[in-house]
């Protein structure tokens, strides 16, 4: 669970990421499928090389922007972790706070 003021300092950090990392959040967050994108699938959608993908992601991660999703089988039938977007939304009611 992300606190509070880490939330907002997250929303904060989005619009000013690198270039790279912005362009695998941006697909992230704009993913469509049941679950999240895998490592693969972000990178055949970028056209970038597969570990380039992974490096962003993990800093991604780590900033708390990206959290693990389910798992799924990627084209070669092994297991591959998805990924989905933290965005923060202002609640309705004051006395919650939401991560979606």
């Amino acid at each position: 669970m992300i606190r509070y003021t880490s939330r907002i300092s997250l929303l904060e950090e989005i619009p000013n990421l690198p270039a790279s990392r912005a362009r695998v959040y941006d697909t992230v967050y704009r993913w469509l499928g049941k679950v999240g994108p895998s490592i693969e699938d972000i990178a055949d959608h970028l056209n970038m090389k597969e570990s380039s993908v992974c490096g962003r992601v993990n800093e991604l991660k780590k900033s708390g922007a990206l959290e693990e999703g389910e798992i799924k089988k990627n084209s070669t039938g092994k297991k591959a972790m998805t990924y989905v977007a933290c965005v923060y939304r202002e609640p309705e009611d004051p006395r919650q706070t939401t991560l979606f």
